[in-house]
């Protein structure tokens, strides 16, 4: 697994050992971000149950402006404490990326701080558990432009319900055993 586009093209990502992190696949990222384009320049991301931090370095190292990591597993932490400062160093900016040790589900940021790119890549099966409230969690997070986006990770046969707040507009990935993204954005 490596960071697949802009400045830190090629920087490997490290994974905690085990199976309790499932790290976004880089073709299926090459596809969310092939999706977003110039969407990711300058935008303040958001990557909830960041795992790796897969989505939120990737979207550094094509120019977002700055990244909130937010991930409760000890274990998948110290993996992306390790990948921030390598994909930084890398880049060679001093980008802002900030990790914090958090619940998905009752993470607030500081202040009245939106995001234009949430990235969700949750436990397959905390998805089927609670999907439905972390996709709530976009409508509060997401900054109002026309521009912002929310991306969810998802097992490809997962049908999501309906969000007050977001409308599906995209669900990328091939075929029903293989992960897809849900893209939404604000109705």
């Amino acid at each position: 697994m490596r960071i697949t586009g802009g400045k830190a093209r090629g920087i490997p990502l490290k994974a905690p050992a085990g199976d309790k992190t499932r790290p976004a696949m880089d073709a299926i990222r090459e596809a969310v971000f092939s999706h977003l384009g110039p969407r990711v320049e300058g935008a303040a991301v958001l990557d909830l149950c960041a795992g790796t931090g897969a989505y939120g370095l990737e979207a550094l190292s094509r120019g977002a402006a700055s990244c909130v990591f937010v991930e409760k597993s000890p274990a998948a932490l110290t993996a992306l404490e390790a990948n921030v400062t390598a994909v930084i160093k890398s880049i060679g900016e001093g980008l802002p990326a900030v990790v914090q040790s958090a619940n998905a589900f009752s993470w607030l940021p500081d202040g009245d701080h939106l995001f234009d790119l949430i990235f969700i890549d949750p436990p397959y099966a905390l998805l089927e558990q609670r999907g439905d409230s972390l996709r709530a969690r976009g409508p509060v997070l997401l900054a109002k432009s026309e521009n912002a986006r929310m991306m969810l990770e998802c097992p490809g046969e997962y049908e999501p319900g309906d969000v007050p707040g977001l409308r599906l507009i995209k669900r990328l990935g091939k075929g029903k055993h293989q992960p897809s993204v849900l893209v939404y954005e604000r109705e």
